[in-house]
């Protein structure tokens, strides 16, 4: 995002690579744009020659030292961005004072200490935008008291403590759009306000914070509502479901319990439901009933029970569904496997049982591309039909109690990078042309019947003894274990019927092709999960003010 969007666009921005100096002589110059110019040294001495300047942004340079009080004479100066641009020293608020015209200030990301009087508020300017991100604050500017046309208050990544003062929203009541005070000390409002009370409010970030008490509720506006790592408790409100332009809501990492509302995730415009890890109990709500854009429902680290609700058949733009975890008691939802976009799905550490089942159709899970299944009850063989899903990155089936042989149909998978068939009851031989799965970095097959010599070459000869433990009857590296050359082995013991009757109950992990290429399987599940969730608030806050026509 430009640091000029939302800044009226009927100019030309000048942007300068070489020399700096010259640019002091265009006196008649309103507009001017170095931003990731990598200038280094002092600030720039020639702009307070530009009088005429109404928007100024520098913003991803490499200055040393102050802001220079030269500055704060260009009285006709509009838009103001020195973000990221290595900036140091004490610096008054009341000096912005001079700057009347001034609509918007961004000075995140510096070396800066702001200081702030208490009664500069009625002589500071009339901010739209005001972004201090990672600024050292440790209370609210009091100049916020007389703030009456701010629409964009980003404070993230300070020291705040307390609670977020009466004022701050008793002069923004109406008119602020996007709040963002993530990463503070806060821990609650004044007064704890059922409803929150901005009117106007789309998106509202408080996460990462020590918040407390009943969960607020947004306003009709509200679009995004993230309030993950506090300490809310109680349950969520059936007033959520009345909130028809919600598309993100995360609510996880809190105290959160109680039945989730049998209405919540029926809204049309919700695409991202994060709940996990809290308390809640009782049945997943019948989500997806009717035409519906959910992209994402993570519901782990709960204590829900019962089955996968039917009509999550209709989610077709899920991306990710992460119900791990959890108490539910269920056979694999197959029927998972019409989704076009499906990419995750996690069920593991659940109740799921049964035979693996044969596949409705030839084209289930078309984008799937992480599989877990650990920690079940699944019972049948692994069919061979699974070296369909050829875009699999990660499948695990640990824990469960799956018989037979390990399928050579597993070679087909050649995205995979994570292969955990751990702790189940498999017997026969490893089949030899896994060794062609180049880009496998992660092997467990330990605690099985397995026997024979375990493959040479490739990635095979990365995989370390852990990998094996647990089956007496294995040989060849890397066990101390050698093997009997002179006795070959029947034929019978290394196939096994690709066209068997059985399919996997499968709980998955997701991941996007590609993405995972290197990374160890441990953090895979949970850091790419939360840079894919962070990716969309981004680009959900993004079309927000696009569409608003705000910054």
């Amino acid at each position: 995002m430009s640091s000029f969007e939302g800044f009226p666009n009927n100019f030309s921005t000048c942007q300068v690579t070489d020399s700096w100096s010259w640019v002091g002589k265009l006196t008649k110059l309103y507009t001017l744009g170095l931003e990731n110019t990598r200038i280094k040294g002092e600030f720039l001495s020639f702009v307070a020659n530009l009088t005429r300047l109404s928007a100024l942004s520098l913003m991803g340079n490499n200055f040393q030292g102050e802001i220079p009080g030269s500055l704060f004479q260009l009285k006709n100066l509009e838009y103001l961005d020195l973000s990221s641009s290595n900036l140091s020293g004490f610096v008054e608020f009341d000096q912005f004072s001079k700057l009347k015209k001034l609509k918007v200030l961004r000075l995140s990301d510096n070396k800066l200490s702001l200081q702030s009087k208490p009664n500069l508020g009625a002589t500071f300017p009339q901010l739209e935008v005001l972004e201090l991100i990672s600024c050292n604050l440790t209370k609210f500017p009091e100049f916020l008291k007389n703030q009456y046309e701010l629409s964009f208050l980003d404070l993230r990544n300070n020291s705040i403590h307390g609670r977020i003062p009466k004022w701050v929203w008793n002069a923004t009541r109406e008119t602020l759009f996007t709040l963002h005070l993530a990463h503070n000390f806060l821990t609650g409002f004044d007064q704890n306000p059922i409803i929150l009370p901005w009117q106007n409010l789309d998106f509202v970030d408080l996460q990462s914070n020590m918040l407390h008490g009943s969960l607020p509720i947004p306003p009709q506006s509200i679009r995004n509502y993230v309030v993950r790592d506090n300490n809310y408790s109680g349950d969520i409100s059936r007033s959520f479901c009345n909130l028809n332009n919600l598309q993100a809501l995360d609510l996880s990492n809190n105290s959160l319990s109680g039945m989730l509302p049998k209405c919540l995730g029926n809204s049309s415009s919700l695409e991202i439901l994060d709940l996990h890890h809290n308390s809640f109990h009782g049945s997943i709500p019948q989500i997806c009933p009717g035409k519906n854009s959910l992209k994402m429902v993570d519901l782990s680290y709960n204590q829900l029970q019962g089955k996968v609700p039917r009509s999550m058949a209709n989610c077709t733009h899920l991306e990710f569904l992460s119900l791990g975890n959890n108490q539910l008691s269920d056979i694999f939802p197959s029927w998972l496997g019409a989704l076009p976009a499906l990419q995750y799905l996690s069920l593991r550490s659940n109740g799921f049982h049964g035979m693996i089942g044969k596949p409705a159709t030839n084209h289930e899970f078309p984008k799937l591309c992480i599989i877990d299944l650990s920690n079940n009850g699944f019972s049948g063989e692994i069919p061979g039909i699974i070296g369909n899903l050829r875009g699999v990155h990660m499948l695990s089936l640990s824990n469960n109690t799956l018989t037979g042989l390990i399928p050579s149909s597993l070679a087909n998978l050649a995205a995979l990078e994570s292969l955990d068939l751990s702790q189940n009851q498999l017997s026969g031989r490893i089949p030899g042309n896994l060794a062609e799965l180049n880009f496998l970095a992660y092997f467990n097959v330990s605690h099985n019947h397995l026997w024979g010599p375990i493959p040479l070459g490739q990635q095979f000869g990365t995989f370390l003894e852990d990998s094996y433990v647990g089956n007496s009857g294995l040989c060849g590296k890397p066990l101390s274990k050698k093997c009997e050359s002179s006795r070959p082995l029947p034929t019978s013991i290394f196939e096994e019927d690709e066209d068997s009757g059985f399919q996997i109950e499968l709980d998955w992990y997701v991941v996007l092709p590609g993405i995972i290429s290197g990374l160890i399987i441990g953090v895979i599940s949970g850091d790419i999960w939360t840079n894919k969730k962070h990716e969309w608030f981004v680009e959900a806050a993004k079309r927000i003010n696009r569409r608003s026509g705000r910054i």
